[in-house]
Order: structure tokens, then sequence, then C-alpha cells
């Protein structure tokens, strides 16, 4: 092919016969059939439907197993765009959860809080408690700090108490909330007017100032955070 000619082929029409020459012959036929598509579908909208219907499956239906990768990647769409409502609506939870930790628990890090928020709100799904409550029991327990070790020692974000409560590694972040979690779910299941009291140890005056505390942290927390909110709270401020 001379200059004068090369310079008045299309780009398509180039590429199409580069990958022709280099026998890269399936996505060859794909950029064909997608010419076809839309130009002669176009003028005849009636049979020829039909027949561009007939060649792509002939096209992309070529696995022995009858499955193609067009196939695969139209059912990974169909799947996201089911989903996709669900995971904006979730990130967009935990983003208002990372906002809250920020601007009431002073957790100072970006990463840090998203990470912290993704966590409550995984740990507190799973076992169906408000997130912002069990934020608020983080910031009463520990102020959001993982490293965090009490008088009584009692360890990490949750102050999970050692000899009670026995871990590989309570400073784990992520295994101290699930370990909380754990543990305020058995005492709600069990006492469900005062597990959080039982949580902190104390029944008494302790443990009501003790729910006090995390009421006072919940309302702070919840006036940055617009998720859904869960109705546990309530039978603890007795």
């Amino acid at each position: 092919m001379d200059f004068d000619r090369l310079m008045r082929v299309k780009p398509k029409a180039l590429y199409r016969k580069y990958l022709f020459r280099s026998r890269n012959f399936r996505e060859w036929l794909g950029i064909w059939i997608d010419s076809f598509n839309q130009s002669v579908l176009r003028r005849w909208k009636g049979i020829c439907v039909l027949l561009a219907t007939l060649i792509n499956l002939f096209a992309y239906t070529v696995a022995a197993d009858g499955t193609s990768d067009e196939r695969l990647v139209n059912s990974l769409v169909l799947s996201i765009n089911r989903d996709i409502d669900a995971y904006v609506s979730a990130y967009k939870d935990i983003d208002q959860m990372a906002t809250a930790l920020g601007t009431t628990g002073r957790v100072k890090n970006a990463d840090q809080r998203f990470v912290l928020a993704f966590l409550i709100t995984k740990w507190s799904r799973e076992f169906g408690f408000d997130p912002i409550e069990v934020a608020a029991v983080a910031l009463t327990e520990s102020e959001f700090n993982p490293k965090a070790v009490s008088s009584k020692n009692a360890r990490g974000l949750m102050q999970i108490h050692a000899p009670t409560w026995p871990m590989d590694d309570y400073f784990n972040t992520e295994e101290n909330i699930k370990k909380g979690m754990q543990i305020l779910f058995m005492y709600r299941n069990s006492h469900p007017k005062s597990y959080l009291k039982r949580y902190y140890g104390d029944t008494g005056k302790e443990g009501v100032r003790y729910v006090q505390k995390i009421k006072g942290n919940y309302e702070r927390l919840a006036k940055t955070y617009k998720g859904p909110k869960g109705p546990n709270y309530d039978r603890n401020s007795r």
C-alpha cells in the first residue's frame, strides 16, 4: 500500500487490517461486527436485526462449555447494576460515620477514621446493633485509641478485660471490635434492659453514670451521622 492510499484509509479500517495481519482474528471479528451494527443495521432495520443478532451470537459464544467473555461481562454488569445502590448507600453511611469520628471522636487521620468507621459499621450490622451506639461505646471506653490499656487491664478500642475475655491479640482493631460486639450481643440477649451496664461491669450507680456518658456521646455523634440507626439504646437509659 503506497503512502497516499495509506493516508486515505480510515483508522478503524487500518486497525482491522493490522488485527487480521497479526492473526488476532477474534478481535478483528469483533471490530467488523461493530462496524456492521453501526452501518448496515441503520439502513435495514428489519431482517438485519435478526441477522446481526445471529452473527453476534456466533462470534461471542465460542467457548466449549457454552459460555463466553461477553456473557460473563454482561452478567457482571447486571450484578453491579443490581447492587450499586446498596454499595453507594453503604459507602455514604461509612463516610458519615468517619466524619462523626473526626468531629466528635477527634480521630485526626482520615485513613484511620475511614477504617474505624468501616469496622464499626461492619460488626455492628453483623450483630444487629446501631453503629452509632457501638461508636459511642468505643468513644466512652477508649476515645478510639486501639492501644489503650486501663488500670484494670482492659485493652484496646472496646476495652476488653484481659483475664475475663481471652484473645490472641487485644490490639488488633478488628478483632477487638468483634470481641466487643460478641460480649454486647451476649449481654443484650440475656439482659436486654441492662446490657451496657453489664458490659461496663457495674449495674449500680457507676453503671448508670456509664450509660449516661454513652448517651451523651451517642447524641454528639448522631449530630453528624445521618445513616440508619437502631432502637437498642433507649432500653438502657433507665
